[in-house]
């Protein structure tokens, strides 16, 4: 048998062949068709690791932004070196799902502290109340203003001088 049928054979017993991040198989489905088709794969591991790195689904957009989110993480700006590592991620399954992996370890951002409005530099009080205003960054708000004792997560804060 070739690998290619191999993998073939396997796929069509109802068996899913996939890589691992550390480029080996991970065989899963029925444990009868498992045991008949292991010592098959085991016997030209080397050949099946490699029809199985030929034979890539593109990646999704999901996985495409989860690759360029961990680039981000680790600081990576260089648009060449991004595009390679794009490249390569769309071409070797093992890239790819190395990368992913290190994505999924990325933390997720803290939420922000809880600040008060009117300490902001960007609170910009109101002419028809002398404790309402707005923010000049967007921040959503209510109608009629903020308070400038309103306690809110906000991630644009930023403390207002001695001089403010």
């Amino acid at each position: 048998m070739t690998p290619a049928s191999i993998v073939r054979g396997a796929q069509a017993d109802g068996l899913a062949l996939a890589l691992t991040p550390h480029g080996t198989i991970k065989v899963a489905g029925d444990r009868v068709v498992l045991d008949r088709w292991a010592p098959i794969i085991r016997g030209s591991k080397a050949a099946v690791i490699e029809v199985l790195s030929r034979h890539t689904e593109p990646m999704t957009a999901d996985q495409e932004a989860a690759v360029r989110a961990w680039l981000a993480h680790i600081h990576e700006t260089d648009p060449a070196a991004i595009a390679d590592v794009l490249e390569r991620c769309q071409r070797d399954p093992r890239a790819r799902a190395y990368v992913l992996e290190r994505a999924s370890e990325i933390p997720a951002p803290a939420p922000p502290r809880m600040v008060c409005c009117g300490a902001c530099k960007h609170f910009e009080r109101t002419s028809y109340h002398p404790n309402l205003g707005h923010c000049a960054q967007s921040q959503p708000e209510p109608p009629a203003g903020l308070c400038d004792t309103d306690l809110r997560r906000c991630d644009r804060f930023s403390r207002r001088g001695a001089g403010g």
